[in-house]
């Protein structure tokens, strides 16, 4: 692949404008290159090598993603601590990411946006992961001694720090090679740090009692049945992810008809007021409904933690999906406008993607049907996987049963002391 590091266009985080509508893999005979101006230097990095993540005393990750792309990033903050125990972690991001970071272990979460006290910060930082390419933290890869991910060069653009991140580079700026990519973005951050050689399939996300408990609190409304959240919402900006609410309306009545022994209980965030409002005017005006809804702005921590509790989760490709990858919790995906195959280890069977030729399409969608590609993910699609994967879990649990009461007790031998 050929990249122009040097030119005016050069975005790093999506393909140039002439790119884009040449459908071009890279910049190899572009007749738009125009040089940029030097800007100074490079900065003064140490040249990364993976091997520094044993020897490393203090680590930062900058990462200024949605919260769903953070907690995929979380397999990096778990694979160093799998290298070097004794490491101690900081991560950059913005406010939101803060408060999910600091459900993270051994983690100390920074705002992005204090600029100064984080750039004090990264200069006593032996190494920094950076995952992001965007302006506001360009001052604080400039003062890392030493960057792994994404750094920047003398003409002030972003590039792979080093040849671990020149695939999640080529996923950024080309659309065609992100469609043919079958790796995870869990496998993708990994893999720009370095760390794809640790064996993650251990990696967990523990969830504090505390949480558990407040969360069962806010769940207790739904009685003993076992619970199937819906998660209806998105991201402000990820609106086209969004199964329509006439949808979701119909699930409920099947879940009700069809499951009466389960108790659908509704998800969403902050951003998702529109939805929500809509859904619950669309579910309530059959008064024969059951439905559970859970708070809109519990804390983060807590909404993790209600994820957990759950039987089954269906919901759009956002932050709940992740939670509940990261938990084990079985997922039913709902994926349109982004790559499928990116979201979840090992559990692609679980996600219903759109039957659409123009899927995925990166928000940019051209349909006449705005949105047509989650509109296409039909009510008995997701009725019947739910059921396929209830049938599956009761098995699981029975065998899980029988397991334990076929074990042997356990024997005591007798004190031989005095009493």
């Amino acid at each position: 692949m050929l990249y122009s590091f040097d030119c005016v266009e050069w975005d790093g985080n999506r393909p140039c404008p002439h790119q884009h509508r040449t459908s071009a893999e890279d910049c190899a005979g572009c007749r738009f290159h125009r040089p940029a101006v030097v800007r100074g230097g490079p900065p003064p990095h140490i040249q990364f090598d993976p091997s520094m993540f044993a020897s490393a005393r203090s680590i930062g990750i900058i990462h200024l993603g949605g919260l769903g792309s953070i907690l995929q990033a979380d397999v990096v903050r778990w694979a160093v601590h799998q290298v070097n125990p004794s490491a101690e972690i900081v991560w950059f991001t913005h406010s939101r990411g803060v408060e999910l970071v600091r459900h993270l272990p051994r983690t100390t979460p920074m705002e992005a946006s204090r600029t100064s006290a984080c750039v004090r910060t990264v200069r006593n930082l032996d190494l920094v992961v950076n995952f992001s390419i965007d302006e506001r933290i360009r001052p604080l890869v400039e003062a890392s001694r030493c960057v792994a991910g994404f750094t920047v060069n003398e003409y002030g653009n972003f590039l792979p720090a080093t040849r671990h991140a020149v695939y999640f580079q080529r996923l950024k700026v080309s659309d065609g090679f992100r469609k043919a990519n079958g790796l995870s973005m869990r496998n993708i951050h990994l893999q720009a740090a370095g760390l794809e050689n640790v064996d993650t399939r251990s990696y967990e996300l523990p969830m504090p009692g505390r949480l558990l408990k407040r969360a069962e609190s806010m769940l207790r409304r739904t009685g003993r049945r076992p619970l199937i959240g819906l998660n209806i919402g998105s991201s402000a900006k990820g609106r086209l992810k969004r199964w329509p609410p006439e949808h979701w309306a119909e699930l409920v009545g099947a879940i009700n008809v069809i499951l009466p022994e389960y108790s659908p209980v509704l998800l969403s965030g902050p951003e998702d007021g529109d939805i929500r409002r809509r859904c619950l005017e669309l579910i309530r005006s059959d008064p024969g409904s059951d439905l559970a809804v859970f708070p809109d702005r519990a804390d983060i921590g807590v909404f993790m933690a209600a994820v957990a509790k759950l039987r089954v989760l269906i919901t759009n490709d956002t932050f709940a999906l992740h939670a509940a990858a990261t938990f084990g919790v079985p997922l039913i995906g709902l994926s349109g406008p982004m790559p499928a195959q990116e979201l979840v280890n090992g559990a692609g069977d679980h996600i219903l993607r759109a039957s659409v030729e123009c899927a995925p399409c990166y928000y940019d969608c051209s349909n006449d049907i705005r949105a047509f590609c989650m509109k296409s993910i039909s009510v008995s699609r997701v009725v019947d996987r739910l059921v396929s994967l209830l049938v599956e879990d009761r098995s699981r649990r029975e065998t899980q049963v029988r397991s334990m009461r076929d074990r042997p007790a356990l024997k005591i031998a007798p004190s031989s002391g005095a009493a």
